[in-house]
């Protein structure tokens, strides 16, 4: 897994000519390291509260703190536990010694003298598994925010369902117009309880297919024209103008698949609250790409909200309907969107509506 900054190295040793060995066997492979020096562990300590290193080779055999006891310091305090050490040391080089190093919390162990080819693979071949842990982590906590959104919307929509019901039961003898209205209300909730499951098998299939998405040339006007024909019907429901505006020129390179369903997730949340006014789905050429806008005149959404359905977490209450989802489709439309290396953008003011949009290659 690539690298995407340049590592930082915290090189601890007592002895300044060992010290050095160190620091001249990492410059001389020519990767882009930064090197910090430490002669004894309190300094290190000092220095990782300043800047935290991507990767710490300490000695073994220093005073006051001895190298087993640095990475048992570093091991018990949450912020500096997950930071990888490598354990270097030309006295305690027994199996035994290997063992008791690893038990501590290190990485990996090296025996003095170094050998300056094996030094430079140890540090390449540990940087890319602490990356490859920390995207793990990520992805897992992605997942864990992803299962917490949907379970709770998926209570709300079926709790929301059964008092539904239960109103229907009452209903149904002596009021048909309130039983035909709690019936459509119930009909709502089951389409967005099927919304929500729908949601949750498509970003399990972009996310854990290993498939890949080729991009292509695509008109985007013909595209653009499709979806909102399938939306037509819920627009007209809710007296909501549909607007296109995109020349039929307008090309983009990008993979169908995806581009259908950003645009679907887009257009569907832009219905969702939009209560009656415009939808608009529009394409211009910039300098470095074609800028796609979804524009409403929905409920909007406070600035400061803004961040949080970047993380897909929820708006304040008041903001959406009851059973309307919590900005789940945005935080798919953002993973997609890396696919493409295009992010997405979000501006809004309370009570104006809201613009969604993001930049893809022309063609």
């Amino acid at each position: 897994m690539p690298l995407l900054r340049q590592p930082t190295l915290l090189i601890v040793d007592d002895q300044l000519n060992n010290l050095e060995v160190l620091v001249q066997i990492i410059e001389q492979s020519q990767l882009p390291y930064t090197v910090l020096r430490a002669i004894h562990a309190t300094m290190a300590l000092d220095i990782i509260q300043k800047r935290k290193p991507d990767l710490i080779i300490t000695d073994w055999d220093m005073p006051e703190i001895d190298g087993l006891a640095f990475i048992r310091t570093l091991k018990a305090n949450p912020l500096t536990a997950e930071i990888p050490v490598i354990m270097c040391t030309g006295v305690m080089t027994s199996s035994e010694d290997l063992r008791t190093a690893l038990n501590a919390g290190a990485t990996d162990y090296l025996r003095k003298p170094i050998d300056a080819i094996e030094l430079q693979a140890r540090i390449q071949a540990t940087l890319r598994l602490a990356a490859s842990y920390q995207e793990i982590k990520r992805l897992n906590e992605s997942k864990d925010v992803m299962f917490s959104l949907i379970a709770h919307d998926l209570l709300e929509s079926t709790g929301q369902m059964t008092q539904m019901i239960e109103l229907l039961g009452l209903y149904a003898r002596h009021d048909w117009d309130a039983f035909e209205r709690h019936l459509h209300q119930a009909q709502a909730r089951a389409q967005e309880g099927q919304r929500l499951l729908d949601n949750l098998l498509n970003w399990a299939r972009y996310r854990f297919e290993s498939r890949a998405y080729p991009s292509e040339v695509i008109v985007l006007r013909e595209l653009a024209t499709s979806l909102l024909q399938r939306i037509q019907p819920q627009a007209d429901a809710k007296n909501i103008e549909l607007a296109l505006r995109i020349n039929r020129e307008i090309t983009v390179q990008a993979s169908p698949d995806l581009l259908l369903a950003i645009l679907t997730q887009l257009l569907d949340a832009a219905l969702k609250f939009t209560q009656q006014g415009r939808i608009a789905l529009r394409a211009r050429s910039l300098p470095e790409g074609t800028l796609i806008e979804v524009v409403d005149t929905g409920c909007g959404i406070y600035h400061d909200e803004i961040p949080l359905l970047y993380q897909g977490r929820r708006a304040r209450p008041h903001l959406r309907e009851p059973g309307q989802g919590a900005g789940l489709g945005l935080r798919i439309c953002q993973e997609l969107l890396q696919k493409m290396d295009s992010v997405l953008q979000i501006e809004s003011r309370l009570g104006s509506g809201s613009t969604f949009s993001f930049v893809l290659p022309a063609h």
